[in-house]
């Protein structure tokens, strides 16, 4: 019996297929409930039933490969000397209608 096969696999992908609708399900309230608010607020600060809405500014990002002395290095070691260790990342999906 391979890994993928095992009761205990199975079970917990069941489980999760179902947490994962429930959880889209409730993201889409979310977010509209969160675009609401936002619009009531109108960009004030409100709090209300321990909630708290602020509204504030943050700087643009940086596009770097405008900046004339990086566009002269073209991904070359000196760029890559300062990039930072690789992370893993797991993502778990639902594949189409799948029992």
């Amino acid at each position: 019996m391979s890994l993928n096969d095992s009761v205990e696999m199975q079970a917990f992908c069941v489980e999760f297929k179902r947490l994962n609708a429930q959880y889209k399900s409730v993201e889409a309230r979310l977010k509209y409930v969160k675009e609401q608010i936002k619009t009531i607020s109108k960009g004030r600060k409100i709090i209300s039933e321990g909630v708290q809405v602020d509204s504030y500014e943050k700087k643009g990002t940086i596009d770097y490969k405008k900046i004339p002395i990086i566009k002269e290095m073209h991904e070359d070691e000196t760029i890559e000397s300062y990039r930072k260790k690789p992370s893993v990342v797991v993502r778990i999906t639902v594949i189409g209608d799948a029992k």
